[in-house]
């Protein structure tokens, strides 16, 4: 059950510096073009990016961002794609995190979403508990990366 004081809501400029402060202290480094963008992007009109602030008080103590994106590779299904979450220590097990989610799947169904996605690194397991106990399952696709390189050829004869 979530703490009576807590509100979720879409996140504004107003708690931008605060979720800024607090991804920091989660992340360990500071990604303020990032969520000045997306939430940029969640106000504009046409706006692809659903962006909630889990609020005790005054305070933001969570948030979650969601980019809608349509027919993504070929699929004709919407998807919505969560690219941070977080969430204030003293707040978790309190049910914040589960209504931060229950929140973007209402907003995402009114948008024409099928599918909720993420990626989380396997060291991640209080997140991978999380999205498990959610109904998330390991997709079939596999995420590929590999740094960029000066000249391709010589480094992948």
């Amino acid at each position: 059950m979530t703490e009576p004081d807590v509100q979720i809501t879409p996140m504004t400029a107003a708690h931008l510096d605060a979720v800024i402060a607090l991804d920091r202290r989660l992340t360990g480094q500071s990604r303020k073009g990032f969520f000045t963008r997306r939430m940029a992007d969640s106000q504009a009109e046409g706006g692809a990016t659903v962006a909630l602030v889990a609020l005790h008080g005054l305070t933001p103590v969570g948030y979650l961002l969601a980019r809608v994106q349509d027919g993504e590779f070929g699929d004709v299904r919407a998807s919505a794609v969560i690219d941070a979450v977080g969430l204030e220590p003293t707040s978790r097990g309190k049910g914040v995190a589960g209504a931060l989610m229950t929140d973007l799947e209402t907003r995402a169904r009114a948008l024409g979403v099928t599918e909720i996605r993420s990626e989380a690194d396997w060291s991640e397991t209080d997140l991978i508990r999380f999205f498990a106990a959610r109904g998330f399952e390991l997709a079939p696709d596999q995420v590929l990366e590999r740094p960029v390189t000066p000249d391709l050829e010589t480094a992948h004869p």
